[in-house]
């Protein structure tokens, strides 16, 4: 699966948060989570030296057109999270998922992207923010080191 550009600027949104933390925006990148049988790429990982994966990050676009579009844009992401966490391979201090609102006026695609929160949110070891909330991005990040 191709990122829409729309997620990438998103990636470029939570490292510039990173930024304002030099030790911390220099310990995500780009990387696999899983098993050896099911890996999923996210564009910011924090991986130790010896391996074991501390957190991840994943912007996630759920400003599609349609409502459809965005349940199975962000239930992809959710059945994605799911299995690794049955699996034991989530990150030890989790994932954080930033998103993007469609405007709440559109009621259908606002509803649409208020399941797929609520749905991200109940899986434990994944927190939801707005990609646009620095403050709840360094905490995450920062919250591996306490």
């Amino acid at each position: 699966e191709t990122r829409s550009r729309r997620e990438d600027t998103m990636v470029r949104l939570v490292r510039e948060a990173l930024q304002q933390d030099r030790r911390l925006n220099a310990l995500f990148r780009a990387d696999e989570v899983g098993t050896p049988d099911y890996q999923v790429l996210f564009p910011l990982v924090h991986r130790q030296e010896d391996g074991q994966t501390l957190a991840a990050i994943k912007p996630l676009d759920l400003t599609q057109p349609d409502p459809k579009q965005i349940y199975e844009h962000g239930g992809r992401w959710a059945d994605r999270l799911r299995r690794l966490k049955r699996l034991g391979a989530m990150p030890e201090h989790g994932v954080l998922v930033t998103t993007e609102a469609p405007p709440p006026e559109d009621e259908r695609r606002h509803l649409a992207y208020r399941d797929i929160v609520g749905e991200l949110r109940e899986l434990s070891a994944v927190q939801v923010s707005g990609v646009e909330q620095a403050g709840q991005i360094l905490a995450f990040a920062r919250g591996q080191f306490h």
